[in-house]
């Protein structure tokens, strides 16, 4: 396999190496982009299993300072930074209710910053995924461009036929290829993880609310009015703007297709060896059954009865090959002149022009007669 594959590289082109080796740089970084963010979303969400339901129920027993110790140990939950970070003091009750109403605002603030760096934090890498989503499908399609000059190339130099071009042709499908593997799974994992980031950030902000609501708890009433006063207030974190889900059609991969199938139509459909001579003769006045004018000269006559005519002798039409046939021998180069009566069906004049075209005859003059004046 490995000899396959070095031979299959060699057969490629220098600028089809080089597309190939950037898609395969660009399929390693997000690969790596999804592993590292893959993990640091497995350990937000372990230690936020653990950290949550206790943080809860201490703030239901009114016990803050509890969730401290337990913050320290599940680092990696964003739940337990929000508390570390809050920036107020939980272990000790407010001594007055002006002291909770400072340690509310400051904790409102707190969360507000640490929600927006959190979601910087779990974007980060994400744009360089969807970037690969978005540009491999175009680099695949400068490698077919590049494929289809080479391609052109090959049959201009040699005038081959598929096998020329062949190798042309090959670069082109492994490069659009090579972009689609690239795309689709850097697609759905930047779907896949900016879903589950706005999902981990709403989990944290629903979690903020519950720890405000704590804190205002060691107050008195005018701390709750504070805390009502702030929740109508837009968070900043609130609108914080997130990455979208990439849901649109890229048609890059089908251009490339239909380019590569345009050229190989154009060289497998052949082109015709025999083109076959219709000329127009003058226009004549004498009677349809009247002589040729010369002797060496065929006049193929057909009556709209359907009969056939060679110079005014009858012929059957199984004859009519063999009959031309003795009428042209060492005359290639002479036209057949050839007359239809009105009324003849169209498919019986493409029938016995396909017969004398089958017999050797390479130029046919049509007659067109006029009828004589009286």
């Amino acid at each position: 396999m490995g000899s396959g594959l070095g031979q299959f590289w060699s057969m490629l082109g220098v600028p089809a190496q080089v597309v190939v080796l950037v898609l395969v740089l660009m399929s390693v970084i997000s690969v790596g982009v999804v592993i590292e963010r893959g993990l640091g979303l497995w350990a937000a969400r372990r230690d936020s299993e653990r950290f949550v339901p206790l943080a809860q129920a201490a703030f239901r027993s009114g016990l803050l300072g509890e969730t401290l110790p337990l913050a320290e140990r599940c680092t990696f939950s964003p739940e337990a930074e929000l508390v570390r970070r809050s920036g107020t003091e939980l272990a000790t009750p407010p001594a007055a209710e002006w002291e909770a109403n400072r340690r509310l605002l400051l904790a409102r603030w707190g969360i507000d910053r640490q929600l927006s760096s959190l979601d910087l934090s779990l974007r980060r890498g994400l744009p360089i995924v969807g970037t690969v989503a978005a540009t491999a499908p175009f680099i695949g399609l400068f490698g077919t461009v590049l494929g289809i000059i080479r391609a052109f190339d090959s049959l201009g130099r040699a005038g081959m036929g598929l096998v020329g071009v062949s190798r042309g042709i090959a670069e082109a499908l492994v490069t659009t290829a090579l972009g689609l593997f690239v795309a689709i799974p850097a697609t759905w994992a930047h779907n896949f993880f900016t879903n589950r980031i706005s999902g981990v950030v709403r989990g944290a902000r629903r979690f903020s609310g519950t720890f405000l609501e704590a804190i205002a708890a060691t107050g008195g009433p005018s701390t709750r009015r504070l805390l009502a006063r702030e929740a109508e207030e837009p968070s900043p974190a609130a609108q914080f703007s997130s990455t979208t889900i990439r849901s649109d059609i890229n048609v890059t991969p089908l251009v490339d297709v239909v380019l590569v199938l345009l050229i190989i139509f154009m060289v497998v459909t052949p082109a015709p060896e025999v083109a076959l001579d219709l000329g127009i003769s003058r226009t004549v006045t004498e009677e349809p059954g009247g002589k040729a004018p010369k002797k060496d000269q065929v006049l193929l006559r057909v009556t709209s009865a359907n009969r056939l005519y060679v110079n005014d002798q009858e012929t059957p039409a199984e004859e009519l090959g063999k009959a031309l046939q003795s009428r042209f021998k060492g005359k290639v180069a002479e036209p057949l002149f050839f007359e239809a009566e009105p009324g003849v069906d169209y498919e019986e004049i493409v029938r016995i022009l396909d017969s004398c075209s089958a017999s050797g005859v390479k130029n046919i003059a049509i007659v067109s007669r006029k009828p004589r004046t009286p």
